[in-house]
C-alpha cells in the first residue's frame, strides 16, 4: 500500500486530489503517527492564494500546522509523503440528499 494511502487516513479536514483508491487499512494509527505532506500545492479554502511548495503536518489524527515549506517545521520522526504534483484542499462535502423514512433513522444517518 503506498504512503498516499496510509496518509488519506489522517486527512479528516483535507482531501487530497489524484489519489488512488487504497483498499486495506492503513497501519499507521491517528493517535500516535505525525505524517507530513511536502511538495503539493495547498489550497487553504480561505480565499489565499494558493501555496506551491507546502507542508501539511498531521499529529494524533488531526491537522497540526500547514503552510510553506521554507516556514513550516516538519517533526522530527514524521513519515513525510512526498506532495509533488499532487494538491491539497479542504474537505468537501456532499448536501444534496434525500430523507425518506422516520427522522430518528435519517438523525442516525447524519451522526454516522
Amino acid at each position: 500500500m503506498s504512503a498516499w494511502c496510509r496518509a488519506s487516513r489522517y486527512l479528516v479536514v483535507l482531501a487530497v486530489t489524484s489519489l488512488v483508491a487504497c483498499g486495506e487499512s492503513p497501519t499507521l494509527q491517528p493517535e500516535t503517527a505525525s505524517v507530513a505532506i511536502v511538495g503539493a500545492q495547498l489550497i487553504d479554502g480561505t480565499g489565499a492564494a494558493p501555496v506551491a511548495d507546502s507542508v501539511v503536518v498531521i499529529r494524533d489524527g488531526r491537522i497540526h500546522a500547514a503552510g510553506p515549506r521554507a516556514t513550516t517545521a516538519i517533526p522530527a520522526g514524521a513519515e513525510i509523503l512526498d506532495g509533488a504534483g499532487k494538491t491539497v484542499i479542504p474537505g468537501l462535502v456532499d448536501t444534496h440528499n434525500h430523507y425518506p423514512g422516520d427522522l430518528a433513522a435519517v438523525e442516525r444517518q447524519l451522526r454516522t
